[in-house]
C-alpha cells in the first residue's frame, strides 16, 4: 500500500499500491500503458482532497534513478529495478470532520502517516493515541 496516497476527506480516498521488481535478463522490455494519472490526479469530491498521482521509476533510490513519468515502453538491463505506484483515490467531504479514532486507525494500518494525520486531518497522535486536547486546538486553528 502506498502510504498517504489517498486524498484526505471525511471519507478517505483509497490508497494506491506499489509494485517493485528487479530484472535478470538482458534487453527486458517493460510496458506500462495508459498512465495518465501521473499527470492528472484523481479528484476529490465535496471538499475532499485529490488523491496522489501515480509514479514510474527505474532504479529508485540509486544514483541511476530515472523518473519514467508517462513512458509507455522501456528497455532495461539485468539488475535494473522498476517501481510503479498507482494513484490514490480522491477523498470525499471535509477531512477535519473525520472522526479522530478513524484517523488513528488509518495511521495504525499505515494508510496515513502521523504527519499527514496532523497536517491533513488536524489529528495529533502522540504515543500511539489521539491527543484529544491538541486535536481540538489544531482543528480550531485549521478552521474545522
Amino acid at each position: 500500500m502506498a502510504q498517504d496516497s489517498g486524498g484526505a476527506g471525511y471519507w478517505r480516498g483509497g490508497t494506491g499500491t506499489t509494485l517493485k521488481f528487479q530484472t535478470f535478463s538482458p534487453n527486458t522490455t517493460i510496458t506500462a500503458r495508459n498512465r495518465d494519472r501521473c499527470l492528472f490526479t484523481p479528484w476529490g469530491a465535496n471538499g475532499g482532497a485529490a488523491g496522489k498521482p501515480s509514479s514510474f521509476y527505474l532504479n529508485p533510490g540509486s544514483n541511476r534513478e530515472v523518473n519514467l513519468g508517462n513512458t509507455d515502453i522501456v528497455s532495461i538491463d539485468p539488475g535494473d529495478v522498476i517501481e510503479i505506484t498507482s494513484p490514490g483515490a480522491g477523498g470525499a467531504g471535509n477531512a477535519l470532520a473525520r472522526d479522530p479514532s478513524r484517523v488513528l486507525y488509518d495511521v495504525q494500518r499505515r494508510f496515513v502517516s502521523a504527519s499527514a494525520a496532523r497536517d491533513e486531518y488536524g489529528v495529533v497522535i502522540e504515543g500511539g493515541e489521539v491527543d484529544e486536547s491538541a486535536t481540538l486546538t489544531l482543528r480550531g486553528q485549521m478552521g474545522g
